[in-house]
């Protein structure tokens, strides 16, 4: 674009546009908002059929086959264009004479991305055809201190027609570049037609021509052309309207009430081709315009299937919503009931409001009741809910106090939860301890202590949330089902183990119990049977040693081809080996378990292990070397005798129930050696020591004779 500024004049400003445009109207999150704003502008300048609006696409072919570059976007109508009080409220942003909800702020979004704008604008002044150019640039502001350069004034000819071009160079941020670049008409005229369609509606019989045109090196590829025209408008397929209650904080400052006053919602839901309108949406409007609004989720309708290859689009209208408008045009000021009692600084307490959870809601209930798909999805929405809610005995005092949204996901519930929650519980902590610190003033020598420590107990206990309560007894449950589970393998009492054509290996059962193979995550594990810490640490269960990795990153280095004949000679693959659980609690440390069927004779596995540490020695990355090793080999059938008598170099425990060798070398190769501690035991002695561990626990809920009234029964 090559102008003589000299032929004009830059425009003075009473503002700065630099602060404006960092404090107040920022940059709008969409890359449309600009095009947006321009038809905006030329839907207002136009009365209707009869005229026109032409978006032009505009871009040369690159160096890389298929990709363009872009050129320019250009959008021009049949309005009346920039005469003299049309260019005053140009000049003078947040000029409220066009109407209140026109300040002119749009054209701060052309600054945010685009270098220049250029208007070209044909009018009528006093009865005669005038011309001018104007020219908008972030770039004008250092030299000139205003980003607008206008043109002198012309004479127009007869053949031009009144109207303005307005058209966009130099894209600031190269993902708006890429963006434009990759416009097709196609997608144009789809966002273009929803996003106006509210609009378009209210006009329909007098809708403007709009076309949608694009250019290669300025040929025009008609074949590309798009259009809306009146008879593409769709008639409603549903109209109803709500009215929402305006409410205001009661005297305590913790609740709402509800006012007589109310403001009204229209409901405009169309039936569109599935190739216009993508899924089902419920969309706010705002000047008959679809805004984006924060704290607004109808998401939920875009599951459901209303009819065959055609999606809604719901539009919902109302003079509240117009008035929540910004300054950057198309986002709406709008506040929950629960934002407004956690910051109720965002408002003026001694006035009522509109919630718009408040809208949400009204609206899906007559959206869902008239359309019964999206009402099914709402109803399993829900179900999935309460059974989450179930499942993970959430606190019902939080639940109560965030609500559900109306088919709400899962997911989104749970962040609310959990984010909610987390509030809850940091007042409860703060609560609880100064619970705890309390009992510094109790004496255990004094003749009231008993009853006086018990009521802190009773404070603490009620203090903890019900779901906390109900996660323990659960944990607990969990734990006295796998030490049964494990009781009944040992015994040979489950199903799976009797039938003949799928019966399982104990074996197999057991690694499954404690760790199941193929996975990582020992906090699911059941290795606290073992030992307590050792659902804390980094685990593999029945990986092979070249598999293992630490967040994506192999833990065994490169192998020189020497190295790699050594471990496939006599057809082994010795990285191929499996050991059946490997845990890292710390660097250098290694914790191997290898589960035995309860008939193996574990004396024929004593050097298995040590096998597997020694891989693991000499052949990991140098970050991940391991100097000490332990090892926990287990079985059932066996005598303790036998392991101490194949090598000697175990000992028996002192009580009996169990052999360990306190240190041998693990061979390192070029490392050199390595320690390892070893232990042998039985399954049964593993589930006695678990039993024992939680049985503290256990006894309090199920009850000290439980395990004696079970042990009758069978």
């Amino acid at each position: 674009m090559i102008r003589d500024y000299k032929q004009g004049r830059f425009v003075p400003q009473t503002f700065s546009y630099e602060s404006l445009m960092k404090k107040r109207v920022k940059k709008h999150p969409s890359y449309l908002q600009p095009i947006y704003e321009a038809v905006s502008n030329s839907l207002e300048a136009t009365s209707g059929k009869g005229d026109y609006v032409t978006i032009r696409l505009k871009v040369s072919k690159s160096s890389t086959p298929g990709k363009y570059e872009f050129c320019s976007i250009e959008v021009e109508d049949s309005g009346c264009g920039f005469n003299e009080e049309n260019l005053s409220r140009f000049y003078q942003l947040f000029d409220e004479s066009k109407n209140f909800h026109n300040l002119g702020s749009g054209r701060i979004q052309f600054l945010h991305f685009f270098e220049h704008t250029e208007f070209r604008t044909v009018y009528i002044e006093n009865g005669k055809k005038k011309k001018r150019n104007i020219v908008l640039s972030i770039g004008f502001i250092g030299t000139e201190k205003t980003p607008i350069w206008e043109g002198f004034e012309q004479d127009a000819t007869e053949e031009e027609h009144t109207g303005t071009i307005v058209e966009f160079f130099f894209p600031r941020d190269s993902k708006d570049k890429e963006s434009y670049e990759n416009l097709t008409t196609d997608e144009l005229h789809d966002k273009i037609f929803t996003h106006y369609l509210g609009k378009f509606c209210i006009r329909k019989g007098n809708v403007q021509n709009i076309a949608f045109e694009r250019y290669i090196y300025d040929a025009h590829v008609d074949t590309e052309d798009k259009f809306i025209q009146d008879d593409d408008i769709p008639v409603v397929d549903y109209h109803d309207e709500v009215k929402v209650h305006y409410k205001r904080i009661n005297s305590t400052n913790d609740g709402l009430i509800k006012q007589k006053e109310t403001e009204t919602f229209k409901i405009d839901s169309y039936l569109l081709p599935s190739s216009v309108q993508k899924r089902n949406e419920i969309k706010l409007t705002s000047k008959d315009e679809t805004v984006d609004a924060e704290n607004v989720d109808f998401s939920f309708v875009s599951r459901a299937k209303i009819e065959e290859g055609k999606n809604m689009l719901c539009l919902i209208s109302s003079d509240f919503l117009t008035n929540q408008d910004t300054d950057l045009r198309g986002k709406l000021t709008l506040y929950t009931k629960s934002q407004f009692l956690k910051e109720k600084n965002l408002f003026t307490l001694d006035e009522s409001h509109i919630f718009i959870d408040d809208v949400q809601e009204e609206v899906t209930e007559k959206i869902t009741t008239h359309y019964p798909a999206i009402n099914k999805i709402k109803e399993e929405s829900e179900e999935d809910i309460d059974q989450v809610v179930e499942d993970f005995s959430l606190d019902k005092d939080v639940i109560a106090a965030i609500g559900v949204k109306t088919g709400e996901k899962v997911s989104d519930f749970l962040e609310r939860y959990y984010h909610s929650d987390a509030d809850f519980q940091k007042d409860n902590t703060q609560r609880l301890k100064a619970v705890f610190d309390s009992l510094r003033t109790l004496d255990p020598s004094g003749a009231n202590f008993n009853r006086k420590f018990n009521a802190k107990v009773k404070e603490i206990n009620s203090l903890i949330p019900v779901k906390n309560k109900s996660s323990l007894s659960r944990y607990i449950a969990s734990r006295k089902s796998a030490m049964n589970m494990l009781r009944l393998i040992l015994s040979k009492n489950l199903e799976c183990q009797l039938e003949k054509k799928k019966r399982k290996s104990n074996e197999k059962l057991i690694h499954d119990l404690l760790f199941k193979q193929g996975t990582i995550d020992t906090l699911e594990s059941n290795l606290w049977m073992l030992n307590e810490d050792f659902i804390h640490f980094k685990g593999f269960s029945n990986f092979e040693l070249r598999k293992l990795n630490d967040d994506g990153v192999g833990v065994l280095r490169k192998l020189d081809d020497k190295e790699k004949e050594q471990l496939t000679a006599y057809n082994k693959d010795m990285l191929g080996y499996k050991p059946d659980i490997l845990l890292f609690p710390e660097e250098h440390k290694c914790i191997i378990i290898e589960l035995k069927s309860d008939t193996a004779d574990p004396t024929h596995y004593l050097g298995q292990a040590i096998n597997y540490a020694g891989l693991l020695r000499e052949f990991a990355k140098d970050e991940y070397v391991i100097d000490n090793f332990y090892v926990y080999l287990i079985a059932e059938s066996f005598d303790f005798t036998s392991v101490v008598r194949t090598d000697p170099r175990f000992q028996l425990s002192q009580y009996m129930d169990y052999v360990f060798m306190p240190n041998a070398n693990v061979y390192g190769g070029a490392r050199g050696y390595g320690a390892l501690y070893m232990e042998v035991l039985k399954y049964s002695t593993l589930l006695k020591r678990a039993e024992m561990r939680n049985s503290i626990f256990s006894d309090k809920i199920f009850g000290d004779d439980f395990d004696k009234e079970g042990e009758k029964e069978d």
